[in-house]
């Protein structure tokens, strides 16, 4: 009778203990595709985070476009302040959470512990870039941005803001849809109120946009009869021109135009406007 070496049998002992106590809790071995679809799952929650990062850059990018061409001389003294005040501040906390989350199931996968932090964070951080660029491209800062602002009422829209800065008539600024009326033509602002324009003083490409269905953002100063005299007009977010340099030659038109003392127009009302308000 062949008798096991004292240490197998302690082996053989421990390994039988380990399999009855297995038996007693009723553990069974999980089948091989759970595992394989955990690790999968992990992976996909790792792309996720990085096109919603991408998603959140592709929005800071479209408002730090918007601003760009934007005529801040009208609202704020400094391109600057004008910036502070309409960035999106919120889309930068949340793409450093998706970062995060990114690396972190980065570290989750079979083989992520291998991997050192610089590079996972490196990688991470270039693909949403990457998709970003993509999404730039096809204006899905826009749709978000745009499509947010209608569905969460306490979400700062570009199109909110811009209507929170052009909607003050009495400092000069109106934001609405040109319409026309027996010849005259008028402005149905954001708040429902019908304004008629003065558009005399105004020469130039900024007057071919003062046709009726065009979203336009207006310069001007209220006459005493109530008649709004337009010195400037620019398209609004809502109805962007597709050439930026055609944008940004409406732009320095207008900018220009601030500049001059005074402009005449046909109802004695001087163009004279008042210093940027908020």
């Amino acid at each position: 009778m062949n008798i096991l070496p004292e240490q197998f049998q302690s082996k053989k002992t421990k390994t039988m203990r380990i399999m009855d106590a297995l038996e007693a809790q009723n553990v069974k071995p999980r089948p091989w595709y759970v595992f394989w679809l955990q690790n999968y799952a992990i992976w996909a929650v790792w792309l996720l985070s990085i096109v919603f990062g991408a998603v959140s850059l592709s929005v800071l990018w479209y408002a730090v476009d918007v601003g760009w061409y934007a005529l801040f001389e009208a609202t704020h003294e400094t391109w600057l302040e004008f910036m502070v005040e309409t960035v999106p501040y919120l889309w930068i906390p949340v793409f450093g959470l998706l970062l995060i989350v990114a690396v972190w199931d980065i570290r989750q996968t079979k083989r992520g512990y291998k991997y050192p932090l610089w590079l996972i964070l490196s990688s991470s951080l270039l693909g949403s870039v990457a998709l970003a660029l993509w999404a730039v491209w096809f204006g899905v800062g826009n749709i978000v941005d745009r499509e947010l602002g209608r569905i969460m009422p306490f979400y700062p829209s570009q199109e909110r803001i811009e209507m929170r800065l052009w909607q003050q008539p009495v400092n000069g600024r109106l934001i609405g849809e040109v319409e026309e009326q027996n010849g005259e033509l008028f402005v149905a602002d954001v708040d429902g109120t019908s304004w008629l324009l003065d558009t005399s003083a105004v020469i130039g490409p900024d007057k071919d946009i003062l046709v009726a269905g065009k979203s336009v953002r207006l310069l001007g100063i209220v006459g005493d009869d109530g008649v709004f005299v337009v010195c400037g007009a620019m398209p609004d977010i809502k109805d962007p021109l597709t050439d930026p340099e055609e944008f940004q030659r409406f732009r320095d038109v207008v900018r220009d135009r601030l500049q001059q003392p005074q402009l005449e127009a046909a109802s004695n009302t001087p163009c004279v406007l008042p210093p940027p308000r908020r």
